[in-house]
């Protein structure tokens, strides 16, 4: 009986010690473990806000672009004539929006339906502007016409959507 006595002297503070010391690695790890997973998830965070910034930034830039203003200016030449600018113009809308089709998976479906409703409407002002004018007329022709019915628009549907972008990014703060 001494001997089992002598035993447990040594042995049960060891057990007591080492169940201790499981304890707190135990707890520490479980720390370490949630502290790292917080840290990625936070990496991740960031890297998909500054994704998604750089889309609204893109998207902007789009909808800058496809402004009448901004294209009749970048693409209207000396010698043009309006069946020359009017499918140059369109095409030109075109490729800048399928050049940025990618971009609406990081926005939302409204700012990207805003974004589409532009283009459309962009297109539109043009074939009207160039419906009523003979294909041979001088390019400012129809560069005056497209911005004489811009001007008279009710509502401007590449700032509308441009507002709406920048209102959402402006959110995500």
């Amino acid at each position: 009986m001494e001997v089992l006595l002598e035993i447990l002297k040594y042995t049960l503070p060891a057990i007591i010690m080492f169940g201790g010391v499981y304890l707190i690695l135990k707890r520490f790890f479980q720390h370490e473990i949630l502290r790292s997973e917080n840290e990625r998830k936070q990496s991740i965070r960031h890297d998909v806000f500054s994704v998604r910034m750089q889309a609204y930034e893109r998207i902007v830039l789009l909808l800058e672009r496809i402004s009448p203003n901004q294209l009749i200016l970048r693409l209207n030449k000396q010698g043009m004539t309006t069946g020359q600018l009017q499918p140059l113009l369109i095409q030109t809308i075109r490729d800048e929006f399928d050049h940025n089709l990618s971009q609406q998976v990081y926005v939302s479906s409204k700012a990207w339906d805003l974004t589409k409703s532009a283009r459309e409407e962009m297109i539109r002002l043009i074939n009207t502007a160039a419906a009523d004018i003979d294909n041979d007329e001088p390019s400012t022709v129809l560069a005056a016409k497209i911005l004489e019915l811009f001007t008279g628009l009710e509502i401007d549907p590449v700032i509308r959507a441009i507002e709406f972008v920048k209102q959402e990014a402006r959110d995500l703060f």
